[in-house]
């Protein structure tokens, strides 16, 4: 075994990712489920089942917790700051997928607080409870783990040792203690996987849900178009106003802010910034090394799996055969490109041979930790130092950045102050000379009353954020922006969500109280189709007397159904309730369809073996996720949990 010490001088890491999926609580979704009272929660409901599939060390690269536990379990606290950066961790992914109208107030409602401490806990009780077991991991385990996962590696796929030191350094590590904590995560792991390793899915169970779910149909079908329908008059006003009050969900006009915007962009203050030609004679000087272009070469390879076929293969292009016949030959394939690197891209060992080689040469074999290679020199690019007049145009707009990046720190701070001193936006804004930006009324997407888009706002989610996140008649914080500048607006009016009046959008409440009356007079010959086929009449011969057409469908499972032939998921689900020669209706997207059910064949168990084999490992994880909920609640009978309902309240 490698003793600790070799170990930490052995191993090298970019970042973890430890990708054992923890166990959903039954009890905190039964209090998410509970809440879900709008389409936007039950969909919130269905992110948050796999929003936490990933945890472990990876944590770690997110800072220590420093502020008060928000809660103990066996001894081990969990920190406020920990759980306030994976709150707003998840919140600001689901905002992203909501809209800015999603914030961490919405976020609590819905539950996602307790979620987020729920699987905390959760992850630290299994901790303790594996180091109470005494479950350890060996160090060479631990080096094979890091070694053997991708993230560890450059771009040649080879351990990155700088890469490691860096990042643990960001993060005030020692090599100790993320190896620490690792052993941590893997003991963790460990114990899972005694407590789900023999839970299998019982091949009968297997063979009942497959023939279940691909068991197959074969219908015909008579659409009935809803514009086939033409003897719709029009509404009366009692009709109409009925209409309007009963699908006020159509007609509602979004809620409108007016707000007021201050922007520090540092790429404005940038394009104002004049830079005189000393300044630029001086950094062309200063920069003369960054400036500089190394050399380059445009490289192809071919890598073996030992010296031996290196050689035999060089021995090939000394008698005249060309470099990418032999990686045919040998390989199988072509040979591999490179592309044009400079020698700091490289790994070393293939550095050296590829730029001691000259151009249109391929290098004698070189040997790497990938195994050995030779190397096709196509084009030489020399190194060479940029003349002043090259960089002029990137060395002003460098400079103009840094400097406008320096003033808009000074401005933000200014500004503070100005607000300090109890100067009002637009007052703090004036002694600065700072724009303002007025916008009249803007939706939560962007847009302006008749629908048009402002592009003042409109892409910009930070901005839309503070916009529809800050209360009426009250100023947001100073935020960053994405451009490394600063905003801050005021909101100066709030107009509510409200249904338009029925003159308004008249026009629209006519067109669809009429595509209403035909949807229900389609629905209604359906039916009375639908009627006569069950009495023994052919489908095909009504369909002759209206003009239209039957089709027969593809086969069919009941959660697809076939679009082709006018049977949609719902009209498949009801064939499957009958027996052969039923007959059902159902509403597709142009009108409503006749079905008369006319084959069922019976699924295969055998027949589709790589969809068996996946049900079979589906069957399996949800069952490991129950034993696992079960493991759960019964360390919590044996461990002790305190959570401290007061520092979670004094996060927010």
């Amino acid at each position: 075994m490698m003793p600790a010490d070799s170990l930490a001088a052995t191993v090298t890491a970019r970042s973890v990712r430890h990708p054992k999926p923890e166990f959903v609580n039954p009890a905190m979704l039964r209090t998410i489920r509970a809440s879900a009272s709008s389409w936007v929660v039950k969909i919130l409901f269905l992110i948050l089942v796999a929003s936490f599939a990933v945890w472990g060390i990876g944590d770690i690269f997110r800072g220590p917790s420093r502020s008060t536990a928000v809660a103990e379990v066996g001894g081990i606290a969990i920190g406020g700051e920990q759980f306030l950066r994976e709150f707003r961790r998840e919140t600001g992914r689901l905002q992203a997928l909501f809209g800015g109208q999603f914030d961490e107030e919405q976020a609590r409602r819905m539950g996602l607080d307790r979620r987020v401490l729920e699987d905390m806990i959760t992850r630290t009780l299994f901790n303790v409870y594996a180091g109470e077991i005494g479950l350890t991991v060996p160090n060479d385990v631990i080096v094979q783990r890091i070694r053997s996962d991708p993230t560890f590696r450059n771009d040649l796929g080879v351990f990155d040792r700088a890469r490691f030191n860096f990042l643990l350094q960001q993060n005030g590590l020692t090599e100790q203690d993320y190896i620490a904590l690792l052993r941590r995560d893997l003991a963790r792991e460990q114990l899972l996987n005694a407590v789900t390793g023999g839970v299998t899915a019982p091949e009968t169970l297997v063979t009942a849900v497959h023939r279940y779910r691909t068991e197959t149909r074969v219908a015909e079908t008579l659409m009935i178009p809803n514009e086939s329908i033409t003897d719709i008059g029009e509404p009366t006003e009692d009709e109409l106003a009925a209409f309007h009050k009963e699908h006020e969900d159509r007609y509602q006009a979004p809620e409108y802010r007016s707000v007021t915007i201050v922007e520090l962009s540092p790429a404005a203050l940038a394009q104002e910034i004049k830079v005189s030609e000393e300044d630029l004679r001086t950094a062309y000087e200063e920069r003369a090394d960054e400036l500089a272009v190394p050399e380059r070469r445009h490289v192809e390879q071919i890598v073996f799996p030992d010296e031996a076929a290196a050689k035999a293969a060089a021995d090939m292009l000394r008698d005249g055969v060309a470099f990418a016949e032999v990686a045919r030959r040998t390989t199988g394939g072509e040979p591999v490109d490179l592309g044009t690197v400079e020698r700091a891209g490289m790994l070393q060992e293939l550095a050296e041979g590829a730029f001691a080689t000259p151009e249109g040469q391929v290098s004698e074999p070189v040997e790497s930790p990938l195994g050995w290679h030779l190397l096709h020199v196509i084009e030489v690019q020399d190194a060479h130092a940029p003349s002043f007049e090259e960089v002029r145009d990137r060395l002003r707009e460098d400079i103009a950045m840094d400097r406008a990046v320096e003033t808009v720190i000074e401005l933000a701070n200014a500004f503070e102050d100005e607000l300090a001193g109890g100067a009002t936006l637009d007052e703090a804004a004036r002694t600065l000379n700072l724009d303002l930006t007025k916008i009249d009324a803007v939706s939560a997407a962007g847009r302006a009353p008749d629908g048009s888009k402002i592009p003042a706002i409109a892409d910009r989610p930070v901005l839309l954020s503070l916009a529809f996140s800050t209360p009426e008649g009250e100023t947001s914080g100073l935020t960053e922006t994405a451009d490394g500048g600063y905003a801050m607006l005021r909101v100066d009016g709030l107009t509510p969500r409200m249904l338009r009046p029925l003159e308004e959008v008249r026009s629209r409440v006519v067109a669809d109280w009429q595509a209403a009356q035909r949807a229900e007079a389609a629905r209604e010959k359906a039916e009375a189709i639908a009627e006569r086929v069950r009495a023994g009449e052919d489908l095909a011969a009504i369909a002759g007397e209206l003009g239209l057409s039957v089709k027969t469908s593809d086969p069919f499972r009941r959660d697809t159904g076939d679009a082709e032939a006018n049977v949609p998921a719902d009209l498949a689900a009801d064939l499957f309730q009958l027996e052969e020669g039923g007959v059902a209706t159902g509403e597709a997207d142009e009108g409503h369809v006749v079905a008369r059910l006319i084959e069922i064949r019976p699924a295969d168990a055998g027949a589709d073996s790589p969809e068996v084999a996946k049900l079979r490992r589906d069957i399996s994880d949800a069952m490991a996720g129950d034993v696992l909920a079960q493991f759960g609640d019964a360390l919590r009978r044996k461990i002790e949990v305190r959570v401290n309902q007061d520092a979670i309240d004094a996060l927010f």
